[in-house]
């Protein structure tokens, strides 16, 4: 067994359940793979900062396979990146925000696995557009997130990224 793989066995395993119901066990992040992550949040490569979360969390999370990976809903994608810098890199955040009226600089400490709660409640995919007509949604996945259409900030980059959620479009029954 070569040197970095009897270290990387001898990591801590977490095994914890995304909101979805999915559970997952991962490992913390060694240095290599945080400051990829470093790296890659300075470019402005989307693509390229999505490949490098894709790969630190396929090395972390050794049971999830990249098919199973790129079905992840995004709120499990966040949540599971969320886990992994509270079992990687600490539990608690601090940041300091300046008050908009006072101008102080107010220091605020967030405890990431304790403050942040998350519920995964069944949404209702069908939004009503008119009296006779209704979009049928999917959620989107990590998938969606690779391979938009010219996606980018402005309004209409926007309209094209929840296009690609869009799974139906059905005249409403009238009962």
């Amino acid at each position: 067994m070569a040197l970095k793989d009897l270290l990387l066995s001898s990591l801590p395993q977490y095994c914890e359940t995304l909101p979805s119901g999915k559970s997952v066990c991962l490992r913390p992040m060694v240095v290599s793979e945080e400051k990829a992550l470093l790296l890659s949040k300075n470019t402005s490569d989307r693509l390229g900062v999505l490949k490098t979360l894709e790969n630190i969390i396929l090395a972390t999370c050794q049971d999830l396979k990249k098919t199973e990976f790129k079905k992840l809903k995004i709120s499990d994608l966040e949540y599971l990146f969320l886990l992994l810098r509270a079992k990687s890199i600490g539990e608690v955040e601090g940041f300091n925000l300046k008050c908009p009226h006072t101008q102080e600089d107010v220091s605020i400490r967030i405890d990431i696995l304790k403050d942040i709660k998350t519920e995964h409640k069944p949404v209702n995919p069908k939004i009503k557009i008119s009296d006779n007509l209704l979009l049928v949604m999917t959620e989107p996945t990590v998938e969606t997130l690779f391979n938009p259409p010219d996606y980018d900030t402005t309004e209409e980059g926007f309209y094209k990224f929840v296009a690609l959620c869009l799974k139906q479009v059905q005249p409403r029954s009238v009962s």
